[in-house]
């Protein structure tokens, strides 16, 4: 079957489109399986916009005004934006006469990015459907195609079909002429830093996403998250910012609690929230150089969207009436040393599943439950 209308194959730079592409190279980086080439990389995509034509036009009709057909469409182009470890990351557009909808097509080729799909895929599916929040992007179909590498190898690669979205840039901590502070990676205007009134948005926003993904039945969250791989993006608009969750790898509870425990869920979210002031403050310098630490601007924003978040589950119901006052009253009430004694448990819970942060959370971790200490008591709801 041909697929109706044309297709063109791109790359994505910051100079514009690449069209003149090595298709007969192996596709990059080939990892624990065979290397198929750049051309079946793209046939691959091709291939799963015809078999999945009813899922395309069912995400293309969510975002224009009334439905379209695929074949209605003059061009399709196919950019590869994102050639990543685990997955890759390429843009569908469509041509039609009066928009150019763009759509997400994400692709595993490694055992590990295609096991790893497959749970993400379930899990963004299935907060969209508990929650019906605005954050994540919406996911549509998951395929698995075969294709063939060099030496007639057979490679099964899975794809799946998602939101674009569109003017978000990943941002990451970076060292300039007046200090440490967020770098906006602008892929079309340009790289800039972030003003510090968009810094603390950005923050404040994120830590309101995740918040507001908490369940406080039974303490599921989406987790790991990092902010080294670009798991949150911005759209700024003037003055606006809006931020956007890219994925959620998992949804399910952190710390393991036995029944034996009869845990207070205030506790739960407590262990929750200060493991979030920890993780909103870690990022790699420009995305990918050492582990950096952002300073105690970051931290204050963190509490604002994480209250924010509290307050909107208890309007909601997801939560008892009074609950993030309690939670705040109990947080106010601990000393350092309590404090200190409460994140005993998440350096061992850091020890196991992030090491290679461990060191810079040790470093500054004196420091950064003094800074608490004095947000929390400075605080009001």
């Amino acid at each position: 079957m041909q697929l109706k209308p044309p297709v063109r194959y791109l790359f994505s730079s910051p100079q514009g489109d690449i069209e003149e592409l090595p298709l007969q190279e192996p596709l990059k980086p080939a990892g624990d399986h065979p290397a198929i080439t750049l051309g079946e990389y793209f046939a691959a995509m091709k291939d799963f916009l015809l078999t999945n034509r009813e899922a395309v036009e069912t995400a293309i009709g969510a975002i224009l005004p009334r439905p379209r057909a695929l074949a209605d469409a003059g061009q399709i182009l196919l950019r590869s934006e994102k050639l990543g470890a685990l997955y890759h990351v390429a843009s569908a557009e469509f041509i039609f006469a009066d928009a150019r909808p763009k759509l997400a097509v994400i692709t595993a080729v490694s055992a590990v990015g295609r096991a790893w799909m497959q749970r993400e895929f379930a899990t963004l599916r299935r907060l969209h459907e508990a929650f019906g929040l605005p954050y994540l992007p919406r996911v549509y179909c998951l395929n698995e195609m075969v294709r063939r590498a060099p030496g007639g190898h057979s490679v099964t690669v899975t794809m799946f079909l998602a939101e674009w979205l569109e003017d978000y840039h990943e941002w990451h901590l970076s060292d300039g002429p007046h200090g440490r502070g967020l770098v906006i990676w602008d892929t079309k205007k340009g790289y800039r830093a972030a003003t510090p009134a968009e810094s603390r948005a950005i923050y404040r926003q994120a830590a309101k996403i995740l918040a507001l993904y908490y369940d406080a039945g039974d303490y599921s969250q989406i987790y790991p998250w990092h902010h080294a791989a670009g798991d949150f993006v911005v759209k700024t608009t003037g003055g606006a910012v809006d931020v956007k969750l890219t994925t959620a790898r998992s949804y399910e509870p952190l710390m393991v609690f036995t029944a034996g425990d009869a845990l207070n869920p205030l506790v739960a979210l407590i262990y929750f929230f200060l493991n979030l002031t920890l993780q909103m403050r870690l990022d790699k310098l420009d995305g990918v150089g050492e582990t950096a630490w952002a300073g105690a601007p970051c931290l204050q924003a963190t509490v604002e969207g994480f209250f924010e978040a509290m307050q909107c589950q208890e309007r909601e119901g997801r939560l008892a009436p009074g609950q993030a006052g309690d939670l705040l009253a109990l947080c106010q009430s601990f000393s350092r040393q309590e404090l200190q004694t409460l994140f005993e448990p998440l350096l061992d819970l850091h020890r196991q599943r992030d090491p290679g942060d461990l060191a810079v959370i040790e470093a500054n971790l004196r420091e950064h439950i003094g800074e608490l200490h004095a947000a929390m008591r400075n605080f009001r709801l």
